[in-house]
Parts: C-alpha cells; structure tokens; sequence
C-alpha cells in the first residue's frame, strides 16, 4: 500500500488536513506524475477535501511530499512530530505485551 506524507518539519501532509489525503490513490498517482502544487489543491478540492468552511486543505506540506510503501495487511500508523511525518508499522518484536 502506498501512502501520501511530508517527513520535513514545517507542516504535515495528512496530520495537518484529512487522514484519508495519506491513503488516496488518485493523489498518490498525480503525485507520481509529478504534479504542481496547483493541480493538486485543485485535485484536494474537487475531491472535498476540505475544511468545514469549504476553505483548500493546507498545503504547506507539499514540497516535502514523498510516497512510503507498508507491506499488505500491516498494522502501521502515520507519526507527526513539529509537521514531520514518519510511519510506523507494528512490528511484534519490538512491542512488549503486559502481563
């Protein structure tokens, strides 16, 4: 599965507007083909992916765009830390279980 996120500081892609920005396959591929930020507010948009005013996601995270892949049927996350987003993936070796 491939995922949409911006690891530089500053603004996160999809912590910082929907989560369902990360996941979409129709931004996923405008991205691949390598968009300009116009024709991807416009995608955003037309896609509602907007506030509750109607107002265009924020971009901010745009420039630092890149696509992480997650291996199929793993438990992951998307971490945000200052606008820097990083994904997680579950990894039952490294997780402790309380007992």
């Amino acid at each position: 599965m491939k995922l949409l996120i911006s690891p530089g500081y500053g603004a996160g892609w999809s912590t910082w507007n929907l989560p369902a920005m990360a996941t979409d396959k129709d931004l996923i591929e405008l991205f691949e083909k390598g968009c300009t930020y116009e024709e991807m507010e416009k995608l955003c948009i037309e896609k509602h992916y907007t506030d509750a005013y109607d107002m265009p996601p924020y971009m901010g995270g745009f420039l630092q765009l890149e696509v992480v892949e997650v291996p199929k049927g793993v438990f992951y996350r998307i971490n945000e830390y200052d606008g820097a987003e990083s994904v997680e993936v579950f990894d039952p070796d490294k997780w402790f279980i309380a007992e």
